[in-house]
């Protein structure tokens, strides 16, 4: 007779593997990650683990955004959450509940958005819970931002301070991110915000988010001298990480201070390159119009709705709500 192990080693087994993968999300492997926990899901459900298959589909809602980066991939985010939060509702389990919540967040219209990222925070402050508290006030700030920045600055500065006592050097790239978006009025302070958030990137060995950074702060103004080896930097970043639409971008880039530089056949070369690893994206003139009309309008409501429709792909990295 085969030996067959207990509920309980299956159920540490499989939540090393949710475990394993949200280090493989960390690191930029996003599709491993998926795979993995599509295994666990399956897993789990033949030996009915109900929080290790909660926690496996909210896993896979984080994680399926990054694998589909296009609105297919953000309808599956929310079908996964929704069914991940009927399991923890069953079991009663407030802290996954809240958790789904916050995932659901940027699904619904912005008032309804909001007061969900406020349950969920009264739920975080309930058990004490101040690594979940920290990420929920970055949650929220980034909706509140869109009606009252100063509001928005106090809730990251907390989420700030929090992850600075925990040393959550990545929770605290993503907070200073986040302060340099709510500042770009700003340049001055909003490009000081984004540096520190690119050095505590690279110091947790984040080089995903470190691409990103380096893309955000790019200057076409600046000199060649000072652009071209952070250019380097970040499509080194963007290609380890498969992140081809950056990688590429950041080509096209370097390969216009090349051209400054006099290295036109060089620079020519570099273009082509990077239209082999991804077309050049341009937005629809329908959609920047829509998103200048929502900016004019002074709307939160039309601004955050616009703003969802024309980002998918860029979330925040730090979620992960589903590995805890």
């Amino acid at each position: 007779m085969a030996f067959e192990p207990a509920s309980g080693e299956v159920a540490a087994e499989l939540n090393a593997l949710i475990d394993e993968a949200r280090e493989m999300r960390r690191a930029g492997r996003e599709t491993n990650a998926y795979f993995q926990l599509l295994m666990v899901l399956e897993r789990s459900r033949e030996a009915a683990l109900r929080k290790e298959e909660a926690r496996a589909l909210l896993g896979l809602a984080d994680v399926v955004k990054w694998v589909d980066t296009g609105k297919n991939g953000f309808a599956e985010s929310e079908r996964l959450a929704k069914e991940s939060l009927v399991i923890y509702e069953e079991l009663e389990d407030k802290l996954g509940m809240a958790r789904c919540w916050q995932m659901l967040a940027s699904s619904v219209d912005y008032e309804k958005g909001l007061q969900i990222c406020r349950d969920a925070l009264a739920v975080f402050r309930e058990i004490e819970d101040r690594s979940e508290i920290a990420r929920s006030l970055d949650r929220l700030a980034s909706l509140t931002v869109f009606r009252d920045r100063e509001e928005a600055k106090l809730l990251r500065t907390e989420a700030l301070e929090i992850y600075e006592d925990l040393g959550d050097v990545a929770g605290q790239a993503g907070v200073l991110f986040g302060l340099s978006i709510g500042e770009m009025s700003n340049r001055s302070v909003s490009r000081e915000y984004a540096e520190r958030a690119l050095e505590k990137y690279r110091q947790a060995n984040r080089p995903k988010q470190v691409a990103q950074m380096l893309m955000f702060l790019d200057d076409p103004e600046a000199a060649p001298a000072e652009r071209i080896p952070r250019l380097e930097e970040g499509i080194r970043c963007s290609a380890e990480t498969n992140t081809f639409i950056w990688q590429a971008s950041m080509m096209r880039n370097l390969a216009d201070c090349l051209a400054q530089n006099g290295l036109s056949e060089t620079a020519a070369d570099l273009r082509r390159e990077a239209d082999l690893i991804h077309p050049e994206m341009k937005m629809d003139p329908e959609e920047q119009k829509a998103f200048e009309e929502a900016l004019e309008s002074k709307d939160p409501s039309r601004m955050a709705d616009v703003l969802k429709e024309i980002t998918f792909g860029v979330e925040d990295e730090e979620s992960e709500n589903g590995y805890e």
